[in-house]
């Protein structure tokens, strides 16, 4: 789907500066993230091709002795466009030859090693998968969200609504608090 209607020559839309993969139950701090994007990268220049950003799982599987790639958490990774075509053709050329035990593993793991010369960025002190510290900032008195990705509990989907809801409201809060400032 991302490769024909936002990468092809026939889209109707620019190829965008970076793709945003993430679950259902990840809360995206939206502006913190295009801040941080902007400062650290600054640009498409900065950033280089190929590029993969994510909670890197570094991984060892020491129990059978079978080595395993680093990869990305799926909970939400950050690519550069141009990377899509490679792993697509890595997935066609490496068919049932790779293992699939997990899907996270394959796609940034497996095949982002057959495209070759894709290491990802670590960013994973900019993740949070723990609720304390979610219901932490919730109810303090901080401005901007020290993350840019939140692994949302959603085992009860009424109070991962209303976390999400939450979480947004607070966010829209805290940076309308940093536009005033400026």
């Amino acid at each position: 789907w991302l490769q024909e209607n936002c990468l092809s020559a026939n889209s109707a839309t620019t190829t965008p500066f970076l793709i945003v993969k993430m679950d259902d139950n990840v809360f995206v701090e939206i502006y913190h993230l295009f801040q941080f994007v902007q400062a650290v990268y600054g640009g498409r220049k900065a950033l280089g091709p190929r590029s993969l950003m994510c909670d890197v799982i570094q991984s060892v599987d020491a129990e059978n002795g079978v080595r395993r790639p680093d990869y990305c958490r799926g909970s939400a990774f950050m690519m550069t466009p141009d990377l899509i075509q490679p792993i697509i053709e890595a997935a066609l050329d490496n068919a049932g030859k790779l293992p699939r035990e997990d899907d996270d593993l394959f796609v940034t793991g497996y095949l982002r090693e057959k495209v070759g010369g894709v290491v990802p960025l670590y960013l994973s002190p900019r993740y949070t998968y723990d609720k304390l510290s979610i219901q932490k900032w919730l109810s303090s008195q901080n401005g901007v969200f020290p993350f840019l990705f939140a692994n949302v509990d959603a085992s009860d989907s009424e109070m991962w609504s209303a976390t999400m809801r939450k979480l947004w409201k607070k966010t829209k809060f805290a940076h309308a608090l940093d536009i005033v400032r400026e």
